[in-house]
């Protein structure tokens, strides 16, 4: 494992621009692999999560994998939530503080969905 040297980070919106086109490709990638399109026709909200990330990714110039109930949600963020774990493990160049808020950000997601 590969210590950072102290302020040598990406600047902060390169790092989350890194971050979100990956949490994009993971959703779309699990759901690809799971055959889930059946249960995506079924909830608007997944509907409006893939929407959300297939355009995070046409923005980066990389081309969906396919045109998203509360378990599969929380599956697609578990799934995130691995990645970022990744991303902070494997890259020494990126602010561990900007993972973990995005890590929040899902915890209270899951959270959400608890109540709902």
């Amino acid at each position: 494992m590969k210590l950072p040297a102290f302020n040598d980070y990406l600047p902060e919106q390169e790092t989350e621009s890194i971050i979100r086109k990956g949490l994009a490709d993971v959703s779309l990638r699990y759901l690809r692999e799971n055959e889930m399109c059946e249960l995506i026709s079924d909830s608007q909200h997944l509907q409006s999560m893939v929407s959300h990330w297939m355009t995070q990714l046409e923005e980066e110039g990389q081309t969906p994998l396919y045109d998203a109930s509360n378990e599969l949600y929380s599956n697609i963020l578990d799934q995130q939530r691995l990645y970022l774990y990744h991303l902070n493990k494997e890259h020494a160049n990126i602010n561990e503080d900007i993972v973990n808020r995005f890590i929040q950000r899902i915890d209270l997601e899951q959270e959400r969905l608890k109540y709902e």
